[in-house]
């Protein structure tokens, strides 16, 4: 009931998959992996390649585990430090700017 398979095309064809699926943990498996993964707009984490499965980010090499889930990728990104940093929009204009 959790799983399918979704048969497309194109690489580009599985990128707009990827991204409206919006992964919490998601397996970029395919020739020029790195390259399709920096096209990934939507997940929370990329594991790419043959040598980088989930449970190395899981266990060993330092992603952070606490991902969004249920799509929401889409929108949020993972917990780091960013989350506990607060910005502040500052708007500067000359009177020629303004006009």
């Amino acid at each position: 009931q959790q799983s399918g398979i979704i048969l497309v095309s194109t690489i580009e064809d599985g990128l707009r998959v990827v991204d409206a699926y919006a992964a919490e943990h998601l397996e970029v498996q395919t020739a020029n992996a790195r390259e399709v993964a920096a096209k990934v707009r939507n997940a929370g984490a990329i594991f790419v390649g043959a040598f980088a499965p989930v449970s190395l980010g899981d266990y060993c090499a330092g992603s952070n585990h606490v991902l969004p889930t249920g799509g929401f990728a889409r929108h949020s990104s993972g917990l780091s430090v960013q989350s506990f940093l607060k910005g502040i929009h500052v708007v500067d204009y000359s009177e020629d700017a303004l006009r």
